[in-house]
């Protein structure tokens, strides 16, 4: 009897595991992959998040797996657990900040000393601002009380900050998540010497305005509190002679023209892309104004980007709806400018971290199956498939030798390079006709058309059960066919604990998808 045809991997499918020295698991769809440890799981979650679920596991479920590995993590090395959120949360890879403050929560809320002290000390790096802070505190409020640690680290939150510094946060942010600075103050008994921070904190417990000029902005703030919407010269002189930024205007003043402009130069760089279609909708971004000129000036600004510290996604997702015309919620609609749009696509690759080209061949593979298609980025309005294929671009762009496909039981070439707008890629990943997962096809692809590739960059949510062959074994097959030593990057688009990547191939890279520094990481792999 020919018993090894049984175990051979040439023969086995991906509804059955490989024969191999780390077991498989079974993944959400039917399919067999490697599960990956819980490191990457966790960096999984505090990148990607798992905010409406996946086309297999709701959100609830996904919430409470992701809680559980964080709480894993933090009983192995509670330090390193609390620095790589800390870690991630600062660099900006995230398109979004609230898992990272909610796996802080958590691991501040721990019964082991060590891991709750390791959160707090690091406090400050995930919390950078009182929206932030208030949200960790909304949640250790459902998973602890305010012991003495707790409250001398939500004290040191604000006594050890610039004063001037403060002083513009805790008017920008008044409340948020049932929450004010007030209560705050008096929940941690904050004690300070500096005079100037116990002037301010006198205004922010019993309303008493400060004298110091350090304090100005508090005052200002006070005074247009005060304005009727019509009286924007006013305004508009206060917010220059005082740095007054957007949320410190009552929303009776954003109708003005004159008031935008006064707000324009010091305009943080989200909040101004948040707010463009206002913008355009009262008249400020009219074709060929000079408010056009400083807004596309400030959106490319590399150093600008960098240091706001704005994901790529929210960039993306910026443009879709600027572009759209009209808000995901309210009423207000705008004619889009053209301009506005061409900068911002700009903004979205000068927004990943520099990398320079390697030269290699790079064979990128877009997951265009159903459950990539069905699930969405953000309030709907991009498919994961939609932002994998402006991940790859970023890419492209870096690279000189690229060539794009999409796949799912089958494979085709994308009619997407390094020079295709945003929209038109948007629109070709749009139309691909959805079928089931294989991740193997990228590889049979190669190797049917003898393509010669260094490296496979697969965009996947790993749930791949179609193929006759599993991913890894497809590129063993298209090394020794084709006598290149070829890479596999496997970018995981869920937090799911699932992988195509062999973990006993050094050859194969697993790493997480919608990260900002996914371009360099590609890079220093393949070398």
């Amino acid at each position: 009897m020919n018993y090894i045809k049984h175990l051979s991997p040439n023969t086995t499918t991906q509804a059955e595991p490989l024969f191999s020295s780390t077991p498989q698991v079974e993944n959400n769809s039917g399919g067999f992959v490697w599960e990956v440890d819980h490191w990457t799981r966790l960096e999984r979650f505090l990148i990607l998040g798992c905010e409406g679920g996946s086309y297999y596991t709701g959100e609830r479920e996904m919430t409470r797996a992701n809680a559980s590995i964080v709480e894993q993590c933090t009983t192995l090395d509670p330090n390193r657990t609390a620095e790589i959120i800390a870690c991630i949360s600062e660099d900006g890879r995230a398109p979004k900040n609230d898992a990272a403050i909610f796996a802080l929560a958590l691991v501040a809320s721990s019964k082991n000393w060590e891991a709750s002290r390791a959160a707090l000390c690091r406090l400050d790096r995930v919390c950078r601002i009182p929206t932030h802070l208030f949200q960790f505190l909304s949640i250790c409020k459902e998973l602890r009380g305010w012991g003495r640690g707790f409250r001398n680290a939500v004290a040191a939150w604000y006594k050890y900050r610039n004063p001037e510094k403060l002083a513009y946060q805790v008017t920008k942010y008044r409340n948020r998540h049932g929450f004010t600075h007030r209560d705050v103050l008096r929940l941690c008994h904050v004690k300070t010497g500096d005079g100037t921070l116990n002037s301010l904190f006198k205004y922010i417990t019993q309303g008493t305005l400060p004298c110091e000029e350090k304090l100005k902005l508090v005052v200002g703030f006070d005074l247009i509190q005060k304005l009727d919407k019509r009286a924007e010269d006013t305004a508009a002189m206060l917010i220059k002679e005082h740095g007054l930024t957007l949320e410190h205007v009552p929303n009776t003043l954003l109708g003005s023209s004159k008031v935008w402009g006064a707000l324009l130069p010091n305009l943080p760089m989200t909040a101004l892309i948040r707010n463009l279609g206002k913008m355009t909708a009262i008249g400020m971004l009219k074709p060929l104004s000079s408010g056009v000129d400083k807004v596309c000036e400030t959106l490319t600004n590399k150093k600008r980007l960098h240091k706001s510290r704005i994901h790529p996604l929210s960039i993306l997702l910026a443009r879709t709806v600027y572009e759209k015309g009209s808000g995901v919620r309210g009423s207000l609609q705008w004619q889009a400018s053209r301009q506005v749009v061409d900068a911002l696509e700009e903004a979205f690759y000068a927004s990943f971290k520099n990398v320079e080209p390697t030269g290699k061949r790079h064979l990128l593979a877009l997951d265009v199956s159903g459950s990539m298609s069905w699930n969405y980025c953000d309030n709907g309005l991009l498919s994961c498939a939609q932002g994998a294929a402006c991940m790859a671009m970023a890419t492209a762009r870096t690279e000189p030798k690229t060539h794009i496909v999409g796949f799912s039981d089958i494979i085709k070439p994308l009619a997407i390079g390094k020079h295709t707008d945003m929209r038109t890629a948007l629109q070709r990943i749009s139309s691909c006709t959805f079928g089931s997962t294989d991740c193997a096809q990228p590889m049979m692809y190669a190797m049917a058309n003898e393509l010669e590739v260094d490296v496979f960059v697969v965009y996947t949510d790993n749930e791949t059960w179609a193929g006759h062959i599993h991913p890894s074994v497809a590129l063993k097959q298209y090394r020794r066919k084709m006598g290149i030593d070829a890479k596999l990057i496997v970018v995981g688009m869920q937090a799911n604990p699932f992988t195509i990547a062999d973990p006993n191939d050094t050859g194969m890279l697993d790493m997480c998808g919608f990260d900002a520094s996914a371009p360099q990481v590609i890079k220093s792999f393949v070398g």
